[in-house]
């Protein structure tokens, strides 16, 4: 995980290093371990794919009703996913804004199948980042968390391509969501979490191999 830090104190990543673990435990934690929550205005956005998607997707994709099983509640997930873990403990929430479908109503921007580069996509950050701030009116609240987790469908295409294509697609999407960040940096942002993308090599798609 990386953390960017423009005037972000050490209380966002002591609360998000104690969240991660979360991910994948039951959701009828004790309450008493919960961490102290954040101050009630604050807000959790979040900008990525389907690793955060709550819904953006799922909810145009099934007509505005619901996946069928084994999607869990319009994610692309059997269950919930680890944005959802992350807003627990900060004790704030991480729903779909519906931006695609409806008027906005969440905070999570994410959206299944999303790329950090824009070249022939038509889901990507640059897409999340403009829904966003087209909804907020080109403003950025500094009380407000930005959670970015992007980057995992820009690094499969990026091992069908050659090496040297391969390389010169991650550069380009690293650039994307530097770029993403700045555009709330330069807003006024301050608390910005930058989580790093997982090891594809360690999913089933890689793991089986060539067919």
């Amino acid at each position: 995980m990386h953390v960017i830090k423009t005037s972000i104190t050490l209380r966002w990543l002591v609360l998000l290093l104690v969240a991660l673990p979360l991910f994948g435990c039951n959701d009828n934690d004790d309450d008493d371990d919960q961490p102290a929550q954040i101050p009630a205005q604050t807000k959790l956005y979040i900008f990525g794919d389907s690793l955060s998607d709550t819904g953006n997707l799922g909810r145009p994709a099934s007509f505005g009703s619901d996946l069928p099983a084994p999607f869990f509640e319009n994610r692309i997930s059997n269950g919930r996913v680890i944005v959802e873990y992350i807003a627990q403990s900060l004790q704030t929430e991480a729903e779909a804004s519906n931006y695609l479908d409806s008027e906005e109503e969440g905070t999570n921007y994410a959206i299944a199948g999303a790329n950090a580069v824009t070249d022939d996509t038509v889901i990507n950050l640059d897409l999340e980042i403009e829904s966003y701030l087209a909804k907020n009116d080109d403003e950025v609240d500094p009380n407000n968390i930005f959670l970015f987790f992007i980057g995992g469908n820009d690094v499969i295409d990026a091992v069908s391509l050659g090496e040297a294509d391969g390389r010169a697609l991650l550069t380009s999407a690293a650039v994307k969501v530097s770029e993403a960040v700045d555009a709330i940096v330069s807003r006024g942002g301050t608390e910005i979490v930058v989580l790093n993308v997982p090891n594809i090599g360690k999913t089933a798609k890689f793991q089986a191999g060539p067919a």
